[in-house]
């Protein structure tokens, strides 16, 4: 409980990248989940009421994003606005579910740097989960991204025993 309030904070205070770390069945898509309805909330309690922004989120696992990604490929009638990457640069947030399952292509890590970056330096909120430790995610994500969160984000190890498995 203490460790979903310190990432409610985190995601509610603006921008941040936010990385959710442990075993499988622990519950960090769960959070994922909750940390969107908090941040939906907020956002509904803050907004005039004749507002028409809307909150934008957006949920994938990575490797799946990529594939989509990859499939634009040759397409010149699409914009790189329009592709799934530059769609999900623009979300308010955005969960990438599942990083420890990429296979390490330059263009994989590129691309994923660069949707951190671009993120980074709009001041969008992202939540990165994978099935790793402290130091398999810095591996994972490279010295870039991993130095991003911890400059405007946290990461919380989810590290108790799995729900999956009672």
């Amino acid at each position: 409980a203490t460790r979903l309030a310190t990432a409610r904070k985190a995601i509610l205070g603006g921008d941040c990248l936010l990385g959710l770390i442990g075993p499988r069945g622990t519950g960090k898509t769960q959070m994922a989940t909750e940390l969107g309805f908090c941040l939906d909330r907020d956002f509904a309690e803050s907004c005039e009421p004749d507002s028409l922004r809307v909150l934008t989120q957006q949920y994938y696992v990575l490797g799946q994003l990529l594939d989509l990604q990859k499939a634009t490929f040759g397409q010149k009638d699409i914009r790189p606005s329009e592709t799934p990457v530059g769609m999900a640069e623009k979300v308010d947030l955005l969960v990438l579910d599942e990083v420890q399952e990429i296979v390490k292509t330059d263009w994989q890590f590129t691309t994923l740097t660069r949707l951190i970056d671009v993120r980074y330096q709009n001041l969008k909120r992202t939540i990165i989960i994978g099935n790793l430790t402290v130091k398999g995610l810095s591996a994972a994500l490279g010295d870039s991204i991993f130095s991003r969160m911890t400059e405007t984000g946290i990461i919380i190890p989810c590290d108790w025993s799995s729900y999956r498995a009672k």
